[in-house]
């Protein structure tokens, strides 16, 4: 796997205005005055930058057969200086009908079924072949507006670098935000990782609501980060902490084809941004549609 960019990372502290900050700009703690932006998308672009991001064109999940992440405009693109992640009613027709990879997956509705009716966004900052940019410890913010719409499932996240070579969980998750449109006052915090056996062990925050009695659903923008280092996660909501996490809890050792593995959340992560409907986000109504998630920058500090 060739990787281009792969930064270590410490703590920093968000920004509330769309410009390049400084450190002295963004810190409101003389221990962050040194810190500096290592990687970012503004999305002021007439498009999406490819150099930064992939777009993915697959089914969403085992769990959500009726949604396909679609490398389509109406699903993806950079609008009047934001990303839209965007769903639609489709009922396009399945371009996985009859490929299912291996035997146990031929009845899979995934392969089976001769329409989808719901496509949406996803992009990464790594595939199969490539990592374009990936992070050992540091902090992201993520500008976002969330989506009223139930059935909503909005995830900002991150995963190992390593997953194409040792899979889920093993490789590790940091959700940075996952919020259910059925629950707007929510910010879900979410790390997974596997024990020796490659069995997922997770841990979260129980729902926290970062600002009981208010929607984080309110056609504002609101910053999600996360702050990693070697002992510990701490994840924000617009600077309000809304869970931790001891990263020494995940360490294990274990050796797949004859190399060693440790613990995920000691390994570069790559991050993640996509919508989708349904599953954990409840039920969904097709008069809903089209629904999105507009980002309007990502930022990585050193």
């Amino acid at each position: 796997m060739k990787t281009i960019f792969t930064f270590c990372l410490v703590a920093f502290l968000p920004s509330c205005q769309k410009k390049n900050p400084t450190a002295k700009e963004t810190s409101n703690n003389v221990e962050y005055k040194k810190m500096s932006l290592v990687w970012q998308d503004e999305f002021d672009a007439p498009e999406l930058d490819r150099t930064k991001w992939y777009v993915m064109n697959r089914y969403a999940s085992k769990k959500k057969p009726h949604l396909f992440f679609r490398d389509h405009k109406d699903n993806v693109r950079v609008e009047n200086g934001h990303l839209i992640l965007e769903a639609h009613k489709v009922d396009m027709p399945n371009p996985q009908k009859g490929k299912a990879w291996n035997e146990s997956l031929k009845t899979d509705k995934r392969f089976t079924q001769e329409t989808i009716p719901l496509s949406s966004g996803r992009i990464q900052t790594a595939n199969k072949n490539e990592v374009l940019a990936s992070w050992k410890f540091g902090r992201i913010d993520v500008r976002a507006k969330l989506s009223s719409i139930r059935g909503t499932h909005a995830a900002i996240w991150t995963m190992g670098a390593h997953y194409y070579d040792i899979n889920w969980p093993r490789a590790g998750e940091i959700d940075i935000l996952e919020y259910l449109g059925r629950s707007p006052e929510v910010s879900w915090n979410v790390i997974h990782r596997g024990n020796a056996d490659g069995i997922d062990v997770a841990a979260n925050n129980n729902g926290t609501k970062p600002f009981p009695g208010k929607s984080l659903a309110d056609n504002k923008f609101h910053i999600f980060s996360v702050q990693w280092n070697e002992k510990k996660i701490i994840w924000f909501c617009d600077g309000v902490e809304t869970f931790r996490y001891d990263t020494r809890d995940a360490d294990v050792s274990y050796n797949i084809n004859g190399k060693h593995y440790g613990n995920p959340f000691q390994m570069p992560h790559y991050l993640i941004l996509d919508l989708t409907i349904g599953g954990w986000g409840g039920e969904w109504k097709a008069n809903d549609m089209p629904t999105r998630l507009v980002i309007d920058y990502v930022r990585v500090y050193q």
